[in-house]
């Protein structure tokens, strides 16, 4: 009696459970859904679910209304539902485990990046590779873990994830996680303006599968398209009409009930307004501006574009001053919001810089042609710098050493009579790049970010190689060579720039990085001179970490316990070899163990060759203070003791004790680093894709970390012979004659260029200098008074050796005379 009576009961609540559910479903389906009647469905359903639904019903409830709070852009609500379905009783470890992905998302979207990245490794780390969802949420996780690599700038990272997904089973079978990694991968491209590439990857075939089998997804895929068709008719000078047809079609689908998440929408809309002012329709930028003004934007920097863009309509209209003072406040609200953002949000090594964005810098750019356009002297120069200045003390190694910059601190410490500064800012329209010296403060305008882009690429792509024996092969090199280098100083130092460079003899490269960081050395001036072989060149990724490193380099002084540490040559472990096998061994000399020791007192250097460059052995002959570190070993990127680091580029030294070698960039931060640090290896300053604060990625800020103010290393792969030859020369004038670095690399590279076998940029240029270049590593006065003592020495002993040449003189004609006398 009493089952007959509980079995009517059982069926009313199967019947309720599937009604209320039934009910969700069509809620969360709904695009014009209130919100009121969401909650309500949901807190139906879920009640019922809790308490007679089984795990499978409870998963259905929760992940259906948590991701339709997602693509609503409640991220915080999201959470919430998320962590309550995983804690639910009736779930599985399997099913906890694929509910944590949800909840990372969340969290991610939340702008939790870190948290989100914790919780997916973590739970990564108890997935079991037998369970049937396994795939699946090794997939979701890697979404997960890609979208947290590409908002923290990790790229390659980012890359290896979205890939990974892409190799999973599980996509093979979903349509729906099959587009969400193509969406991630979309993503990435956008990110590295891999336009092309999303157009392979989002074609006709494809969006008509999303459109019938994954519709959620359908609208996101013809934005992200679309934005790519956009920025390639801003690279080709088209009008753009491929992708104002995909705009159109993306609010068709919106229109007819596909699903559009509110970041996607302004996305859109901020796009639409970008090629309309392109294309000349200034009313229908204005019309679509006043539509988002309604919309709320709590992501940073979509709130920061709109103000741009709201500029750049003003500009173009030619408003009047009162609308102009509007715009100049509002993106000063904007710029101060964004930067905020910014500073709340963790240390980012090896990840995205704060100006790494087009997007961002267009906020900057906007700001500079509207305080140009308020007032063009100097005064109004001034006033646009400043939050240019500000934003540079956002980089990371800067904002970690709490470093910034002013003004009156660049024309006190970096500018000087005979040395400038040049701050480089590429946008997507046009770039900029303010010239100071102690004589003026000046601000011009360049071509676009991404055509300077593509001159820095021909540049690197024309110098950045051995020179070919064969005489055609080097006759061509050299015609491509020229006009890539004369292409690139026309970019990089028109003639209103070049007219003030021109007279210094240094000159200080703010934010060449931005700009996938072109080889100043290698610009070819209008005289047919290399500037490289013109000027002293140091680059810095920004003024504030200039001015601190310069504030560094103040106080090195006083006795040292070692003019210089050398390390060459290292011998490498089996390990390294076989992870390395097409690495060839450094052939080494006597010869050129002079060559980097040579002008250094030996009596207070210490040189570690082959199996004694350990790390050990380093780090024991830096205990004591110390002047230069010279490091001759190989370079690598990507070695595995590294593939867990942000920074992956690491050096190769002798295995010691514990180590096979390998020296990662936090092996680097810990040593006792002397004032300057030459790297001389292949790529030391090569590191992830990084713009605007590029150093902090690789060898470079490393050395920083560790103490150096001043580096000398190469973004490309070296020759041994002229590196050696171009270090031995430079120690000459670095040491012997007290010169500043800057100084002394410039003699050292004239000496080297006069040789016929050694005048291609490709044996002088690759080394580089970063950091605090223009100021001496030995104190003046020593250093010159051991080069006088010397000077007067040699002085004697000409003096005597022209006297003896008197006297001899003298006496022969003595002799001729009395000879003939005597005759």
């Amino acid at each position: 009696m009493l089952a007959q009576n509980a079995a009517p009961a059982a069926e009313e609540r199967a019947r309720l459970l599937a009604e209320s559910t039934a009910a969700l479903f069509a809620a969360c389906e709904s695009p014009t859904a209130e919100r009121g009647d969401l909650e309500h469905a949901f807190a139906a359903a879920w009640a019922l679910a809790r308490e007679y639904g089984s795990a499978d019903d409870v998963m259905t409830v929760g992940w259906t209304y948590g991701w339709r709070e997602l693509q609503d852009g409640r991220a915080e609500r999201a959470q919430q539902v998320f962590g309550d379905l995983e804690n639910a009783p009736q779930l599985s470890t399997e099913q906890r485990v694929y509910v944590r992905s949800a909840v990372a998302e969340a969290r991610l979207r939340n702008g939790d990046v870190e948290g989100a990245l914790a919780l997916a490794d973590a739970a990564w780390g108890e997935l079991d590779p037998q369970w049937p969802s396994a795939s699946n949420s090794r997939a979701e996780l890697q979404l997960v873990r890609g979208a947290a690599h590409l908002a923290l700038g990790l790229i390659d990272r980012a890359f290896g994830d979205f890939d990974a997904a892409a190799r999973e089973p599980a996509c093979e079978g979903d349509v729906d996680l099959r587009a969400r990694v193509a969406l991630a991968r979309c993503n990435i491209l956008l990110a590295i303006e891999g336009y092309d590439a999303i157009a392979a990857i989002l074609t006709e075939g494809f969006l008509d599968v999303l459109r019938d089998e994954a519709p959620d997804t359908y609208v996101a895929a013809l934005v992200r398209l679309a934005t790519a068709e956009s920025e390639r008719a801003r690279n080709q000078g088209s009008n753009g009409d491929a992708a104002l047809a995909l705009l159109e079609r993306a609010d068709a689908a919106v229109t007819a009930g596909f699903p559009i998440e509110p970041h996607d929408r302004v996305h859109a809309d901020l796009v639409h307004v970008d090629l309309a002012l392109r294309r000349g329709e200034l009313e229908l930028a204005s019309t679509l501006l006043a539509r988002l003004e309604h919309a709320a934007l709590d992501d940073a920097a979509l709130s920061a574009r709109r103000a741009a863009l709201r500029a750049s309509l003003s500009l173009a209209r030619a408003d009047d001053r009162p609308a102009l003072l509007r715009c100049s406040d509002d993106l000063q609200l904007e710029i101060e919001r964004f930067s905020e953002h910014w500073k709340r949000t963790a240390l980012r090594k090896g990840g995205r810089g704060f100006l790494h964005w087009g997007t961002q810098r267009l906020l900057f750019s906007e700001w500079l042609r509207v305080q140009l356009a308020l007032d063009p002297t100097r005064a109004g120069v001034e006033r646009a710098l400043e939050p240019v200045l500000r934003a540079h003390g956002l980089a990371t190694l800067a904002r970690e050493a709490g470093w910034s910059a002013s003004l009156a601190q660049i024309l006190e410490v970096l500018a000087a009579p005979d040395r400038g500064v040049l701050i480089y800012l590429p946008a997507m329209d046009r770039s900029h790049v303010f010239c100071i010296d102690a004589a003026d403060v000046t601000l011009h305008t360049l071509a676009s970010g991404d055509r300077l882009d593509r001159i820095a690429q021909a540049l690197e792509l024309a110098w950045a190689r051995p020179p070919d024996r064969e005489p055609q092969a080097r006759e061509q090199r050299r015609r491509a060579l020229e006009g890539a280098a004369r292409a690139g100083f026309a970019e990089f130092l028109p003639p209103s720039v070049w007219s003030r460079v021109e007279r210094w003899s240094t000159c200080v490269v703010v934010g060449s990085d931005l700009t996938s960081a072109p080889a100043f050395e290698c610009l070819l001036r209008p005289d047919g001179q290399w500037l490289g072989l013109t000027h002293g060149l140091v680059y810095l990724d920004s003024t504030a970490l200039g001015l601190g490193l310069a504030a560094r380099a103040s106080v090195t002084s006083g006795p040292v316990d070692r003019e210089l540490v050398v390390l060459g040559a290292p011998t490498h472990s089996p390990a390294v070899r076989a992870q390395f096998p097409s690495l060839a061994p450094i052939e080494w000399s006597a010869r050129d163990e002079r060559a980097l020791t040579s002008g250094f007192d030996e009596r207070r250097s210490v040189a570690l060759w082959r199996g004694d460059a350990t790390l050990d052995a380093l780090r024991s002959a830096l205990s004591g203070p110390s002047r230069v570190l010279a490091l001759f070993a190989h370079g690598v990127y990507g070695a595995t003791e590294c593939a867990g680091s942000a920074r992956p580029a690491s050096l190769l030294l002798a295995p010691g004790a514990r180590d096979d070698g390998v020296v990662c960039c936090d092996s680097v931060e810990q040593l006792a680093l002397p004032p300057l640090v030459e790297l001389l290896s292949c790529g030391a300053a090569r590191g992830p894709l990084r713009k605007g604060d590029g150093s902090a990625a690789h060898l470079v800020g490393a050395c920083f970390e560790g103490g150096a103010h001043t580096v000398l290393a190469s973004r490309v792969n070296v020759g041994t012979d002229a590196t050696l030859e171009l270090a031995r020369r430079f120690h000459h004038y670095l040491r012997t004659e007290g010169r500043a670095p800057a100084a002394a690399l410039l003699q050292a590279r004239r000496e080297l260029a006069a040789a016929s076998e050694t005048s291609d940029p490709w044996c002088w240029a690759p080394l580089a200098l970063y950091g605090a270049g223009w100021t001496p590593i030995f104190e003046a006065s020593s250093a010159q008074s051991e080069t006088a003592s010397r000077t007067n020495a040699r002085t004697l002993a000409a003096a005597l050796a022209a006297a003896s040449v008197v006297v001899v003189f003298v006496w022969r004609r003595r002799v001729r005379a009395n000879g003939r006398q005597l005759t």
